[in-house]
């Protein structure tokens, strides 16, 4: 990792060699030190800067801008003494050509409760320890838990560099024609958390949570040439991108013998697939051009092209697995293809008319070959599925296509008063889903008005009306992914896997209203005052089961006043409140004929979620604008409510905790301009975070408190942080 300091010191030196030659050297360059003192060494605190136990960090920013005639540089860094720094150069000349360079580093500090039995945490081989004995659940193996778990923090770290090059073509006399060069890396290392499931069905399985080794690397390169005249600009480009992973799969020691005795036991050694290599390329025509009457033609054409190529893994590493049918083929070969277009005309005949009007296309054309896998379901010591057996199962190449119009109107009448008026239509199709075809009207209506010199207020209204064509048909997944052999096994009216009255959300009848109102107010030059609105609502109610609604609602209120010339406040206020409906049939394969079709077996979960933001500041400059003082307090509260119900054939659903989240932040710093060239500064921070999750909230990691489960991650700790600053920023003028 780049030392905290030498990216500042890079910047330092940088600056001194520019400012030694003739040309003008502007920005400031900010060196200090920022102590925090936390109660509690929580994740939380640093979950994206990397800070989260007592210390002296450094503080190192700067922001320089260098110019000599033409030429130019800017060079701009970050919280170079953190984790989460970045560094941006930028040099060329203006009106010419441009070169950039920029690196980041992102930290994502998963959890540092986490607990695991496995020795080598880290690797994409999990040994346990020496002379670990399995059991068949964490109950019966409760001592030998406590005697072999050990701590071990996850955590993900992101480095991103990137380089970019714009310069200008000639063409004869003209330099119309511009190319564009960009390359970008992306590094992900580090460990988090996935599943290892064994067992068979959902009465015998059990499950351990693995540390997940991460080492991806993602290159992405762009070539871009771009015409641009009076009336008319066109681009061609070409991107490539390709994903790396080091770790093909993850293979680990079951720490787990069988849950259920009557059945084969776990193996011994299991593993599971990662994120596959894979890449992707993008050919792209943009253009536009401008006609009289103020008329204008803009172009999108887009031809994409995904490939996966990796190898396949086994049905199964266990020797005790019995494999009489290879795999279909030795690689993926995923290959899929996709098409995008959109044109847009817009027209202003005249000043008070304007109309504009869109279409766009969209294909993928999935050339993975459809096969037929006979799967060993978690490595177990079993025979291969059979061809009469429900998890023998085809690959589905899902296509898509979408084809939709978006047509509006804007009106203006009186003075500073717009009344708009649209109309869409969306249609996809699709393949091997339940619905064959969905269409959709959406209405959309709107008015922009200037009610008073002081008042302003928008609007906007749509609804849209989304239906499936024909019958919504789980049969159109089941025959295409089940095998002849095992469908004639089967009674014809239970013939499905997701029960036939279940919709999914993506495709069921939908209505959508959607509403958007803000109002700007100033009484007087130093004073506005704003609030805003949404409302989003999506009703399935002609969804027998699966997600009935969805209500999102959102509004906000802010003030700004301009006291004096140099003191400033502000306050805000948001509520955001989501709710949803959503419901199911609970029943089982053995009971299936019977327990589907019976609504006395229904249960609904109705969720509320709210967020409550408030927060303040002032912003006062004084003492002959030598002292300037900035502060800022803010408090946000989140839940989360639970409400279940089921039906007379189910026991009675229990009640369920609320999940609440809470965080205050005040921050206070004062800064004192010494001279034109320096600038002292002190301050002070304080943080509260506090958060409940009923799911985890009493589990501890590796242990006994789930019978089937050896989980890995324990429950987030809330901290309270105090952090103390000094800083000096150099001036430069």
């Amino acid at each position: 990792m780049i030392n905290k300091m030498s990216l500042l010191a890079i910047l330092t030196v940088l600056s001194l060699a520019i400012s030694a030659h003739a040309g003008d050297l502007t920005g400031h360059l900010t060196a200090g030190g920022e102590y925090t003192n936390l109660d509690n060494n929580s994740f939380k605190s640093g979950e994206y800067n990397g800070i989260y136990s007592n210390g002296l960090n450094v503080i190192g920013n700067a922001d320089l801008h260098y110019s000599k005639g033409n030429f130019y540089t800017d060079v701009i860094g970050r919280n170079l003494g953190i984790d989460n720094r970045d560094v941006d150069l930028s040099l060329g000349i203006y009106g010419g050509y441009g070169m950039k360079l920029s690196y980041s580093e992102t930290p994502h500090l998963i959890s540092n409760t986490a607990t695991t039995l496995y020795t080598n945490a880290g690797s994409d081989n999990l040994l346990l320890p020496t002379g670990f004995v399995a059991g068949s659940t964490t109950t019966a193996m409760a001592a030998v838990l406590n005697a072999n778990k050990r701590d071990y923090d996850l955590r993900v770290d992101r480095k991103n560099l990137s380089a970019a090059l714009r310069m200008p073509l000639k063409v004869g006399d003209f330099e119309l024609l511009t190319l564009d060069l960009k390359y970008d890396r992306d590094t992900r290392k580090g460990t988090k958390d996935i599943a290892g499931t064994l067992g068979v069905n959902g009465g015998t399985t059990s499950a351990v949570i693995l540390p997940e080794p991460v080492d991806y690397q993602t290159n992405d390169f762009t070539v871009g040439l771009s015409f641009a005249s009076e009336c008319f600009y066109a681009k061609a480009e070409y991107f490539n991108s390709q994903f790396l992973n080091r770790y093909e799969s993850l293979t680990w020691e079951s720490p787990l013998t069988s849950y259920n005795t009557n059945n084969a036991t776990y193996p011994t050694v299991a593993r599971t697939s990662l994120p596959p290599d894979n890449g992707y390329q993008r050919y792209s025509l943009t253009g536009g051009i401008n006609l009289p009457y103020s008329t204008r033609i803009t172009f999108v054409g887009e031809r994409g092209i995904m490939e996966q190529d990796q190898t396949l893994l086994p049905y199964s590493i266990n020797p005790l697995s019995t494999i009489t049918t290879p795999l279909p083929r030795n690689s993926s070969q995923a290959k899929l293809e996709t098409s995008h277009i959109v044109t847009t005309f817009t027209t202003r005949p005249v000043d008070e008319f304007s109309f504009t009007a869109k279409y766009r296309f969209y294909e993928t054309v999935n050339k993975t070959p459809k096969s037929l896998f006979q799967y060993v379901k978690n490595d177990l010591p079993t025979t291969q599925a059979a061809l009469t057996d429900d998890f023998a199962l085809y690959n589905l190449p899902i296509d898509y296509i979408q084809n939709k119009v978006d047509l509006e109107a804007a009106y203006s009448f009186f003075k500073g008063n717009i009344l708009k008026f649209g109309y869409a239509f969306d249609q996809i199709s699709r393949d091997y889903r339940e619905y064959g075809e969905t269409r959709e009207n959406i209405w959309k209506a709107g008015l922009n008005s200037q009610i008073a010199p002081e008042l302003k207020a928008n609007v906007n209204y749509s609804f849209g009306q989304r239906k499936g064509v024909g019958d919504y048909k789980e049969s159109n997944i089941y025959y295409n992914y089940h095998t002849t052999d095992y469908i004639n096994t089967v009674g014809t009216t239970i013939r499905f896997d997701n029960n036939p009255s279940l919709r999914r959300f993506d495709l069921a009848n939908r209505d959508k209203n959607k509403i958007a109102a803000n109002l700007h107010f100033s009484p007087v030059q130093t004073a506005t005052l704003g609030l805003y609105y949404s409302y989003d609502n999506d009703n399935y109610k002609n969804s027998p089961l699966g997600l009935k609604e969805k209500k999102m609602q959102s509004l906000t209120a802010d003030i700004n006043v301009l006291l004096k010339e140099n003191l400033n406040v502000f306050g805000y206020y948001t509520l955001d409140d989501t709710k949803a409906l959503q419901s199911d049939r609970y029943f089982q394969g053995f009971a299936i004929a019977t327990q589907a079709f019976d609504s006395t077996r229904d249960w609904s979960i109705d969720t509320t979620e709210k967020v409550h933001t408030f927060g303040v500041g002032v912003d006062y400059t004084f003492y002959e604008d030598l002292i300037n003082i900035d502060a800022n307090y803010s408090y946000s509260r989140s839940s989360i409510n639970y409400d279940f119900t089921t039906g007379s054939s189910l026991s009675a659903a229990l009640p369920v905790p609320k999940d609440r989240t809470s965080l205050h932040s005040l921050d206070f710093t004062t800064r004192y301009k010494y001279t034109e060239k320096f600038t002292f500064g002190l301050g002070y921070a304080y943080e509260q975070y506090s958060s409940y999750n009923w799911s985890n909230a009493n589990v501890n990691p590796a242990s006994t408190d789930i019978t089937q489960v050896i989980t890995l991650i324990g429950p987030s700790r809330g901290y309270k942080a105090n952090k103390a600053l000094f800083f000096i920023t150099y001036n430069i003028n």
